[in-house]
C-alpha cells in the first residue's frame, strides 16, 4: 500500500467506455460521496482510455518508497483507488469540477468529428474537457489513378455509415451549439454530405433541423489534438462565442492582448482587487496561478514548459539513413531530438534560470569553412558524436558555451511564442549559413528556395524577406506555395511539373531576369535544373538529399561559373548571429502543429514522413517535467 500527500491531480479526459448497447459511458466515483468529511471516495473504472495522474509527498513509509519522497503515480482503468479529502477542502467549485469530470458531457455545446481517411474521432468539447467518444477506424484502400482500388468504395460506405451512427448516438443537438467537422483534405465534406443524405433516407429531424450548426474546417491531422489549432482560428472565433469554452478563451485572449498593449491594466495585487470590487469597477476578473505565473522559477521551475521540435535527421535516424546512429541500450540510452527551449538549472551559469535556445552542433565554434573543434562533429539526438545526448527528454546536459538566451519576443508571446522558440534552433541555424554564409544573400537579390514547407526552408524564406531579397519557392502543394507568398514569396512553381525551370524563369522581373541563389533542400538535379535561369557566377547552396545523393554538375553550369555549396549546420558562432538576426527583425517561426506531450511523438515522425507540414512540428512537454540544461 503506497499512501502519499497529493499535491496535484492531472485528469486525462479522454474516456471512451462502452456498455452492453454499445453506447458509450464512464467509470465514476457518485460525487454526492465526496461531500462529508472526512471523504472517501472509491473509483473504478470499467473500461476505456482515461488516465489519472496523481503526484505528491508520499507520507507513509513502505519498503518501495521513503517518507517524504515525492511520487507520481498514473491510475489507469481497470485500477482501484481511494481518494481522501478532508473537512473544510470541498466547496461548491470543487464538487461541480469533479461532476463536470465524471458526469461524460455535461455542460458540452460543441460537438466535433476529426477525420481523415478511414479514421474519425467523435468528441463532445466543454468548457473544461474534451472528450472522446468513440474512435473509428476502418481501412478504405486507396484509388489509383485511372482506377478504382478493389473494395474502396464498400469500405467508405462503411465508414461512413459508422460516422453517422456515432453521430446519432452520442450528439444531442438540441444542446450543441455547434457541430464542428474538421479535416486534412476533402473527408469533412463527404462526412457532412453523407450526415444530410442520409438524415433524410432515415427521416432524423435532429440532423436536419441542426444543419446551419455544422462548421466544416480545414484540420492540420485527423488526431484529436488538432482541435487545438482549430478552436484558435480567428475565422471560427465569432461562430463559437456564445459556447462555454470560447467565452473563456474570448477572455484570456483579450487578457494577453492587454499584456501586449497596456500591461499595467492586466494584474493588480489583492488588496487593488477588493477596492475595485467595492467601486462596482471589476469588469473580468481572471485568477490563475498556472497560466501566467512561473511559480518559484528560482528555484525549483514549476510552471515552465519544455518544448522540442522535429527534425527530417530524426526521420533519416530512424531509417538508419543518418551518419553515427547509437542504439539504446539497457545501460547506455540513445535520446533523439535536437530541438528545445528549456530552462538553465545551474546555479552558476550566467544564464541560470532563463529560457535558452540551444546549438546542438558540438566540435565546431568559428570556422566559416566547416567543424574546427578537437572531436568530429555531430548534432544533439541519437548519434555517437554526441553521446546520444537529445532533447526528446526532460533534461539535458550541454556545454556552457552552447546555450544562447531566448530572444524576447517570443518569450513575451507566453506558450504561443515558446513553441516558435523551440522551432528555431537547428533550422535556424543550417538555414542561416546557408543564405549569409554559402549564398551570401543581400538585399536586391534575386533567391529561389526549394522545398517550401520544411522547417529549414520555411526559415531561409523569413531571413531573406527580412533582408529585403526577392524570393521564389518550389513545391508540389499549391497550397504550400500561398503560404509561402503570404510570408513575402513573390511566387513559385510546383516541382511535380517537368518544365517548372522555364515556368520560374517567366516570373523572374525583365529588370533583373536572373537568379542570384539558390537555396536547395533536394540535390539530385538542381544544378543542371537552375542553370539557365542563374546569373553568371551564382550560387547554389544545397543543405539535402531528398532528390538524391548525387549531384550530377554540367558543362553548362561550368561555363557559367557558377559555384555549387555544400551546407551542413553551422558553427557556434554562427549559431549567435542566427538568434541575433531573428531578434532584431522579431521573426516568428512557424509552426505547423503542437503536439501535447512526449507520449505523442510517434504522431510527429507520422506527420513528418507524409511531408504535410508548412513549418515546424512541436512537442509540448508537460509543464511538471520542465525541460532543465
Amino acid at each position: 500500500m503506497l499512501t502519499i500527500e497529493v499535491t496535484k491531480v492531472v485528469y486525462s479526459a479522454l474516456a471512451v467506455t462502452a456498455d452492453a448497447t454499445g453506447a458509450s459511458t464512464s467509470g465514476q466515483p457518485a460525487p454526492e460521496e465526496l461531500t462529508t468529511a472526512p471523504t472517501t471516495a472509491g473509483a473504478h473504472a470499467t473500461a476505456g482510455s482515461a488516465t489519472l495522474h496523481v503526484s505528491g509527498k508520499v507520507a507513509e513509509e513502505n519498503q518501495h518508497v521513503k517518507k517524504g519522497a515525492f511520487h507520481t503515480l498514473d491510475l489507469e482503468v481497470d485500477r482501484d483507488f481511494t481518494i481522501i479529502k478532508h473537512a473544510g477542502e470541498w466547496d461548491s467549485v470543487a464538487r461541480d469540477r469533479v461532476r463536470d469530470m465524471t458526469e461524460v458531457g455535461r455542460g458540452a455545446d460543441v460537438g466535433a468529428i476529426i477525420c481523415g481517411e478511414g479514421m474519425a474521432n467523435i468528441c463532445l468539447i466543454t468548457n473544461h474537457t474534451t472528450i472522446i467518444r468513440q474512435r473509428i477506424d476502418v481501412q478504405v484502400p486507396r484509388k489509383r489513378k485511372g482506377g478504382t482500388a478493389l473494395g474502396a468504395d464498400r469500405a467508405q460506405d462503411k465508414y461512413l455509415a459508422q460516422v453517422y451512427a456515432a453521430v446519432v448516438r452520442h450528439f444531442d443537438f438540441d444542446a450543441l451549439k455547434v457541430v464542428i467537422i474538421a479535416s486534412p483534405g476533402f473527408t469533412k465534406e463527404a462526412v457532412h454530405s453523407y450526415l444530410l443524405s442520409e438524415a433524410v433516407k432515415q427521416g432524423n429531424k435532429a440532423i436536419l433541423s441542426a444543419r446551419s450548426k455544422f462548421l466544416l474546417l480545414h484540420s492540420p491531422s485527423h488526431h484529436v489534438h488538432s482541435l487545438t489549432q482549430i478552436l484558435s482560428s480567428p475565422e471560427i472565433t465569432s461562430q463559437l462565442k456564445d459556447t462555454k469554452f470560447a467565452r473563456e478563451g474570448i477572455m484570456l485572449d483579450k487578457f494577453n492582448k492587454m499584456l501586449d498593449s497596456d500591461p499595467l491594466r492586466a494584474w493588480y495585487g489583492e488588496a487593488h482587487v477588493l477596492k475595485a470590487a467595492e467601486r462596482a469597477a471589476v469588469e473580468k476578473l481572471l485568477i490563475s496561478d498556472e497560466i501566467f505565473r512561473l511559480n518559484g522559477l528560482s528555484n525549483d521551475h514549476s510552471g515552465c514548459f519544455l518544448k522540442i521540435a522535429f527534425n527530417h535527421r530524426d526521420v533519416y535516424i530512424r531509417q538508419h539513413l543518418y551518419q553515427g546512429v547509437l542504439f539504446s541500450t539497457p545501460g547506455k540510452p540513445s535520446v533523439m531530438g535536437a530541438d528545445c527551449l528549456a530552462v538553465v538549472v545551474s546555479p552558476t551559469h550566467s544564464l541560470a534560470n532563463k529560457f535558452v535556445l540551444v546549438h546542438s552542433c558540438v566540435n565546431w565554434d568559428s570556422s566559416p569553412d566547416g567543424p574546427d573543434g578537437p572531436g568530429q562533429a555531430g548534432n544533439l539526438g541519437g548519434v555517437i558524436q554526441t553521446q546520444g545526448r537529445g532533447t526528446f527528454a526532460e533534461f539535458l546536459a550541454i556545454g556552457s558555451e552552447d546555450v544562447v538566451e531566448c530572444p524576447a519576443h517570443l518569450l513575451d508571446r507566453g506558450i504561443e511564442g515558446w513553441s516558435e522558440a523551440a522551432s528555431f534552433p537547428l533550422g535556424g541555424l543550417t538555414a542561416y549559413r546557408a543564405v549569409f554564409t554559402k549564398a551570401k544573400v543581400m538585399t536586391g537579390q534575386n533567391v529561389f528556395i526549394t522545398g517550401i514547407g520544411g522547417g529549414v526552408a520555411v526559415m531561409a524564406l523569413q531571413y531573406c524577406v527580412a533582408l529585403g531579397a526577392n524570393v521564389w519557392v518550389s513545391s508540389s502543394s499549391e497550397g504550400k506555395i500561398a503560404r509561402a507568398i503570404a510570408l513575402g514569396a513573390l511566387g513559385g512553381v510546383n516541382y511535380k511539373d517537368p518544365t517548372w525551370p522555364k515556368t520560374l524563369a517567366t516570373l523572374l522581373p525583365k529588370s533583373r531576369p536572373n537568379l542570384d541563389s539558390v537555396i536547395d533542400s533536394g540535390g539530385g538535379q538542381i544544378v543542371n535544373q537552375v542553370t539557365r535561369v542563374l546569373k553568371y557566377g551564382g550560387t547554389v547552396a544545397c543543405y539535402g538529399m531528398t532528390q538524391g545523393g548525387d549531384v550530377p554538375i554540367g558543362m553548362g553550369a561550368v561555363l557559367k561559373n557558377l559555384h555549387f555549396a555544400g551546407s551542413t549546420m553551422g558553427s557556434r558562432d554562427e549559431f549567435k548571429k542566427a538568434v541575433a538576426f531573428l531578434a532584431k527583425h522579431k521573426i516568428r517561426p512557424v509552426v505547423h502543429v503542437v503536439l501535447p506531450g512526449l507520449e505523442h511523438v510517434e504522431e510527429g515522425f507520422e506527420l513528418m514522413r507524409n511531408g504535410e507540414q508548412f513549418g515546424k512540428i512541436i512537442i509540448a512537454v508537460s509543464k511538471d517535467h520542465v525541460g532543465k540544461l
